[in-house]
């Protein structure tokens, strides 16, 4: 059975390096699995998971 790490990510939804930072965690392994934009906040949170190595 696979085993999974988990990772958070917080950053300004109009961060204009948003792209390239989540781009930058694909190339790692890392696979997003949500999205949470937090209401009446500039913040979105991002939740990855990758296999446990």
């Amino acid at each position: 059975m696979t085993k999974w790490e988990y990772a958070e990510l917080s950053m300004k939804t109009y961060d204009k390096n948003l792209v390239k930072t989540l781009n930058q965690w694909g190339e790692v392994g890392w696979e997003m699995v949500a999205a949470v934009e937090v209401y009446l906040s500039e913040y979105t949170h991002f939740y990855f998971k990758r296999p446990k190595q």
